[in-house]
C-alpha cells in the first residue's frame, strides 16, 4: 500500500469515527412526549430527542417553554426552539419557535402546528438546559386518492378532507369525484387548516375537459366557488352539464395542513 492509500484510509477512518460520535451525541432520547401531558425536562445532553407516536393521521400542536432559573430571583420562562424529525430522525421542519403552555397563559401565545401521517416522530431540542413540552392531537381523515379516475366519491352535502403531512412530497396530489345527476351549477366550498396553502382545480365535461385555472386556498382560509358555463363576454353562468366531475387538490408551499371539501 503506497503512502497516498494509507493517508486516504486514515482519513476515511477518522471521518467515520467522527460521524459515529455525532450520531451517538445527537441521539440522546428523553422522556416520550404523550398527548395532553406536560413533561418537564432537565437536559442530560446538548441535544435531546422526545419520541412522539401517532396511531392515526391528524393535526399535532406542540407547545413549549424554556425554564430560566436564577440564584437570587424567581424562576422565569421564555420561548424555545425545536425541530421535528421523522422516524429515521431526519428533520422534516425547520427550527421552530414556541412560547406557550396552557399553565402559563400570562406569556405570549405561540404554538406550532403540523399535519402528520400515522407513524413515529421525534421532537429535537438543542442547547436548552431545562424546558417544558406538551403536544395536542386532533384526528383528521386523509380521504383523497392519488389517481384521477379513482378519486374518492364526494357526495352532495357531505364533507371530506385531504391531508398534506410534514415530510410528504410537495408533489402529492389528492383527487375527489363528484357525480352531477342533472344540469346544474356546482357550488364548491373549501376550508383550510394549518400552515399549508393549496390550489384546487375542477375537471369534467366541456368546458372543463382540461380543468379550470384553479383557485387558491390560503392558510386558515375558506371560500365557496360557483362553477358553471360562461358564454362569450357574458358574466352570467349557465348550468353545468350532468356527468362526472373531478376535484384536484395540490399543495403550493412546503408547510403542512389539510383542507375540507363540500358541494351543493
Amino acid at each position: 500500500m503506497n503512502k497516498r492509500s494509507v493517508l486516504r484510509t486514515v482519513f476515511i477512518t477518522a471521518v467515520l469515527a467522527m460521524l459515529m460520535s455525532i450520531s451517538v451525541w445527537a441521539s440522546k432520547e428523553g422522556v416520550q412526549l404523550k398527548f395532553n401531558t406536560d413533561i418537564s425536562v432537565e437536559a442530560t445532553d446538548n441535544t435531546m430527542l422526545h419520541k412522539l407516536v401517532l396511531n392515526r393521521d391528524g393535526m399535532v400542536t406542540i407547545l413549549g417553554l424554556k425554564v430560566v432559573k436564577y440564584t437570587y430571583s424567581p424562576t422565569s420562562y421564555s420561548g424555545m426552539y425545536f425541530t421535528l424529525l421523522n422516524s429515521g430522525k431526519r428533520a422534516i421542519s425547520s427550527s421552530t419557535y414556541v412560547n406557550s403552555l396552557p399553565a402559563n397563559k400570562k406569556y405570549s401565545y405561540y404554538a406550532a402546528r403540523f399535519a402528520l401521517k400515522k407513524g413515529t416522530y421525534y421532537v429535537q431540542v438543542d442547547g436548552t438546559k431545562q424546558y417544558l413540552l406538551k403536544a395536542g392531537f386532533s384526528a383528521v381523515n386523509d380521504q383523497g386518492k392519488p389517481k384521477k379516475k379513482k378519486g374518492t366519491s364526494l357526495k352532495r352535502g357531505k364533507t371530506l378532507s385531504a391531508l398534506f403531512g410534514a415530510g410528504e412530497s410537495i408533489k402529492k396530489v389528492e383527487w375527489f369525484k363528484i357525480k352531477v345527476k342533472k344540469n346544474r351549477k356546482l357550488h364548491l366550498t373549501a376550508n383550510s387548516y394549518g400552515d399549508a396553502t393549496f390550489r384546487i382545480y375542477l375537471y369534467g365535461p366541456k368546458p372543463y375537459k382540461k380543468g379550470d385555472i384553479g383557485t387558491s386556498l390560503y392558510s386558515d382560509d375558506g371560500w365557496t366557488v360557483t362553477y358553471g358555463i360562461q358564454r362569450g363576454l357574458s358574466r352570467k353562468l349557465r348550468k353545468l352539464k350532468k356527468g362526472t366531475y373531478y376535484v384536484k387538490v395540490v399543495r403550493t408551499n412546503k408547510d403542512s395542513g389539510y383542507c375540507t371539501l363540500k358541494w351543493k
